[in-house]
């Protein structure tokens, strides 16, 4: 397989929703025009499931914070979960919702494998719910995705007018769509798309819109609380740059004493610079650490890492497309001991990153060669995917289509136990899938399907 065919599988694939469309989509003002019907929710709670009042096929997981009552608009983010796990994100950050007075939702139907013209009705109608069920203040409807979710959230943000702001956590564009609404980026330094979300940010810069980018001590996952805060002072502080609320001093203040501490390494303390102006841009005066960023810009040592950072990444590239020939090319013997040495060299966030890239290009290989039945080449490709990502959930899930294909029920059924135990939790998917057709009405595959409520 050539690596053009491969950048292609990986759209497909794993984001289908990357190349949409283009198509005529209602602003997000015209949804407000429509009237308000107040409902009664238990307030301070995640609502895993709420039906649609439009479109009750759809639905999604809700929060509304102590804040909310019919009679005042408040912002709201929309979450854009890969595997439409609209309350895995609320769960997280239920606690910043009420500490910043915003409601949150998150979309049961948007997923990986979607394509944007699937996608664009489900979050319409979800912006359709903030304005006409909730009262959101339509102003302040942002959208936040992870993964494949970022990448649907940002095709969406650039096709519907009035989205206030974009956080895209995990993934990104080489190519951004465009227009975008102020855009930050959240990636893990152990993620397989870090890199990815960088360049996405410079893109976004060179576009001349709003931007800035959060990094954390994560992998491919979305961030922890303390770190997806920022999205929230992110909301906020763009829209007292907008002159939609009054500038917040108390927010402002307490948003530069939690990034005060100067950092002895140039190209932390670079970020550190940056996120402040960026953040505070239009806010406040931030004339003084455009200064020291100016100053910090021209030391030597600052050069000198930055050019090593620069070649580093240039490195791991490459590094990241031998490895996907090396899937066609080596045999299980060189893969066994290729991962032997990663383990004896440690966990470094670029080796994270290096097995991640991987781990995703066996995802896709594989998906491809068991959709075309294409068995023998499915074994080898999961034979990789388990040498170097075991306990990934989707590795365990495809295992189990490849033995359901080759009808073996026993083999498939340990499969599918696997991948629940290793997190897996898209039920429909496992409740559709045709490689369990055979086995799908049995006892055994019913009682697996309970352990996923």
């Amino acid at each position: 397989m050539n690596l053009n065919r491969f950048y292609i599988l990986l759209l497909t694939l794993v984001i289908a929703c990357a190349e949409p469309k283009k198509e005529s989509v209602p602003e997000a003002g015209e949804e407000a025009s429509m009237t308000f019907v107040a409902d009664s929710f238990a307030l301070s709670t995640v609502i895993p499931r709420v039906e649609c009042n439009k479109n009750p096929a759809l639905n999604y997981a809700l929060y509304l914070p102590k804040k909310y009552n019919e009679n005042v608009s408040l912002p709201a983010i929309i979450f854009v979960d890969p595997h439409g796990a609209g309350s895995f994100p609320l769960y997280m950050y239920a606690p910043l919702a009420e500490k910043y007075g915003v409601i949150l939702i998150g979309s049961n139907d948007s997923r990986n494998g979607l394509t944007f013209n699937q996608v664009s009705p489900i979050l319409q109608s979800m912006i359709s719910e903030a304005f006409t069920r909730f009262n959101a203040d339509k102003k302040l409807i942002s959208l936040a995705g992870f993964s494949g979710g970022a990448k649907a959230a940002m095709v969406a943000a650039s096709e519907m007018q009035g989205i206030h702001t974009l956080v895209y956590c995990g993934a990104g564009f080489k190519e951004i769509p465009s227009p975008l609404p102020p855009a930050l980026g959240i990636t893990g330094i152990r993620d397989m798309n870090y890199t990815e979300v960088k360049e996405t940010d410079r893109q976004v810069e060179k576009a001349g819109t709003g931007h800035a980018i959060i990094e954390w001590n994560g992998k491919h996952e979305w961030s922890d609380p303390k770190t997806f805060e920022n999205a929230f002072y992110w909301l906020h502080f763009r829209a007292m740059e907008k002159k939609i609320s009054n500038v917040d001093q108390a927010m402002v203040q307490s948003f530069l004493t939690a990034n005060k501490s100067p950092d002895k390494l140039v190209l932390n303390e670079e970020k550190r610079l940056f996120k402040i102006i960026n953040f505070l841009n239009g806010v406040t005066d931030i004339n003084e650490y455009s200064k020291e960023l100016s100053s910090l810009q021209k030391q030597q040592a600052y050069i000198s890492e930055k050019k090593k950072e620069q070649d580093d990444f240039q490195m791991e590239t490459q590094v990241k497309l031998n490895y996907i020939q090396c899937i066609e090319l080596k045999d299980m013997l060189w893969w066994r001991d290729e991962m032997l040495n990663f383990r004896k060299a440690g966990n470094s966030p670029i080796n994270d990153r290096i097995k991640g890239y991987i781990s995703l290009a066996c995802y896709s290989f594989s998906s491809n060669a068991l959709k075309q039945h294409d068995l023998k080449k499915a074994e080898k490709y999961l034979g990789v995917y388990a040498l170097v990502d075991l306990e990934n959930p989707d590795r365990a899930f495809m295992q189990a289509c490849l033995y359901g294909q080759l009808q073996n029920k026993t083999g498939a059924l340990q499969s599918i136990r696997e991948a629940i135990s290793y997190g897996y939790i898209d039920k429909k998917k496992m409740e559709s899938e045709p490689s369990f057709s055979a086995f799908r009405n049995s006892p055994e595959f019913n009682e697996l399907l309970k352990q996923m409520n």
